[in-house]
């Protein structure tokens, strides 16, 4: 490699066969015998310029970049040709050899961004034109969407519009009435009854009515309704004690649909023979059978039986161990 120095072995050879007291060359202070570390520093400032030139004529170069794109950016907002004198333009030329198809392929290549730059400013005027004026139309109160046959019509609504949110407007009680509708209810303290609320139901509506309990909660107690039932009677101005009572008479009608058949039936058998059953079905308990006798007999004397034979095995074997002791 010609970065690498040769050997030192092969450099002293040379040195000796090259001899002493020479002349400098051309050569010396580069890849010389001088170390590198020397070599670096005397070249130092040759490196230094090498690079600040790279530089200058990289910045150049983007310069030179920016205001070419700024131009064709111009030129394509103008609408302008491109100048003659231009270097994408000079570079547009048929070249030796190459056939006419291929050519104007290439000019429309290198065309296609003015052409599509040109044409979208044309088509961007023409748009801005036309919501112009339809902005125009919209601020004048005529739909620009419309027929120009019904431009009539709608104005005709417009103005009846206009005519009936006035009429609304001035029918609308306003906040200093409504104030002094209350302070008067206040002072005269005049209690109106409630109205019959109607079927339609709409945001902020005011209740006019108090609620009406037509169902009680699952697991609600007797009590628990009756004094319900009073407090709704209290309201409305109805008897409580007659409230109460039908409150009884349904929870008793509904407690009574609920018992079964087969309850009630057997509610309605005459005690005796319930007794009588009773003591049929304690006597068959107590007493079994003559064959459930005997098995259980027979059971008893295996179980006393194999327990007698334990038991003479245990005291056979305590009394060997005592005679193996003594």
């Amino acid at each position: 490699m010609p970065h690498k120095r040769a050997k030192h072995s092969d450099r002293v050879a040379k040195r000796f066969s090259l001899g002493k007291d020479h002349a400098p060359g051309a050569n010396d202070g580069f890849f010389s015998e001088m170390p590198k570390g020397a070599m670096r520093i005397l070249q130092g400032a040759k490196v230094q310029e090498a690079h600040r030139a790279k530089l200058e004529a990289k910045k150049k170069a983007e310069q030179q970049a920016l205001t070419k794109s700024a131009k064709g950016k111009a030129k394509a907002s103008d609408g302008s040709a491109p100048d003659a004198n231009d270097d994408a333009t000079s570079e547009l030329t048929i070249r030796p050899g190459e056939k006419l198809r291929d050519f104007n392929a290439r000019v429309e290549q290198a065309m296609a961004s003015d052409v599509h730059a040109t044409f979208r400013s044309a088509s961007r005027s023409k748009i801005n034109a036309r919501k112009r004026e339809r902005r125009a139309l919209r601020k004048a109160g005529i739909d620009p969407d419309a027929d120009p046959e019904d431009a009539e019509q709608q104005e005709s609504d417009r103005k009846a519009k206009a005519d009936k949110a006035a009429a609304l407007q001035a029918n609308e009680i306003s906040s200093a009435d409504l104030k002094r509708q209350r302070q008067s209810f206040q002072q005269t303290g005049e209690i109106k009854d409630f109205a019959k609320a109607s079927q339609v139901r709409k945001i902020n509506d005011v209740a006019q009515a108090p609620p009406r309990l037509t169902r009680a909660p699952r697991g609600e107690s007797v009590q628990a309704k009756t004094r319900k039932a009073r407090l709704m009677a209290k309201i409305t101005g109805n008897d409580e004690e007659e409230a109460e009572r039908n409150v009884k008479q349904a929870e008793k009608a509904r407690q009574k649909g609920r018992v079964p058949e087969k309850l009630a039936a057997a509610n309605s058998l005459p005690a005796a023979s319930k007794k009588r059953k009773s003591a049929d079905s304690v006597q068959t308990a107590v007493e079994p059978s003559m064959a459930r006798q005997r098995v259980l007999e027979e059971e008893r004397e295996k179980a006393i039986k194999a327990y007698r034979q334990v038991k003479e095995k245990k005291i056979q074997q305590t009394g060997a161990k005592r005679l193996k002791k003594a």
